[in-house]
């Protein structure tokens, strides 16, 4: 989606035209292309942390087999639950750069 919008800003970049605005585009293609490569690797990582979750904490087999591991990751997971939520509550994200 961010990829498709960064093109449609990309053809305002063809003409001639008012080298300030010029740059403006330019660097919100660039604050675009960073959020949207922060939102491919955080939904490839939540994607993985499911799979990891369904193993070490929704197998019993697996926790028996693996009690350190599990006890670990039990650790992480109660991190990750709470940076997950916190994240999702926020309401917008945090893109840790001045906007406008």
């Amino acid at each position: 989606m961010v990829a498709y919008h960064g093109v449609a800003h990309a053809r305002t970049l063809l003409p001639q035209g008012n080298p300030k605005f010029l740059e403006a585009v330019s660097t919100w293609q660039k604050r675009l292309g960073a959020v949207d490569l922060v939102l491919n690797v955080w939904g490839d990582v939540q994607r993985k942390w499911q799979a990891l979750e369904s193993i070490l904490v929704g197998s019993a087999d697996i926790r028996v087999q693996l009690p350190e591991d599990s006890k670990r990751f039990d650790g992480v997971n109660a991190d990750f639950v709470v940076r997950r939520q916190a994240e999702h509550g926020e309401g917008r994200p945090r893109l840790g750069v001045r906007m406008g």
